[in-house]
């Protein structure tokens, strides 16, 4: 049985190790941030990490930024990572966000086809990378 938790305050520090683990396994070629929002799924160790970060939009707008998805061998591109993503967007919409967004670099066309799978539509695309915006809960 897997097991989800979300974080947006003081993570313990097991758990960090964890996170830094599986970031360090997964070479995701970039920084890691972990966010405003920092979601996890386990089931004797860590499969998956995904994070939001709030930012403000011209309009006073704050919508979570979909940052990171990480994901154990385990359960990538199967039903436990779908489920693990519906969970995190179900506690965004408990917490009032009706949207999410994501910048995606032109070069990670794998993570731009997922995204688009998963329900993001493409927005603006300025000849680097990517805006793509979902409405959650749809």
């Amino acid at each position: 049985m897997l097991q989800f938790n979300g974080y947006t305050d003081l993570i313990d520090l097991s758990t960090v190790r964890e996170i830094n683990n599986l970031v360090s396994s997964s070479n995701i070629g970039e920084r890691f941030d972990f966010g405003d929002f920092l979601y996890t799924v386990y089931n004797s160790k860590m499969l998956g990490i995904n994070v939001y970060k709030l930012e403000k939009f011209d309009d006073g707008e704050v919508i979570p930024r979909f940052i990171h998805i990480i994901l154990h061998p385990e359960i990538r591109r199967n039903r436990e990572a779908v489920v693990f993503l519906l969970k995190a967007e179900k506690d965004l919409i408990n917490r009032g966000y009706k949207r999410t967004w994501a910048y995606i670099l032109k070069d990670r066309l794998d993570m731009l086809l997922l995204a688009r799978k998963f329900g993001f539509k493409d927005t603006e695309y300025n000849g680097k990378g990517y805006t793509l915006i979902k409405t959650i809960g749809e």
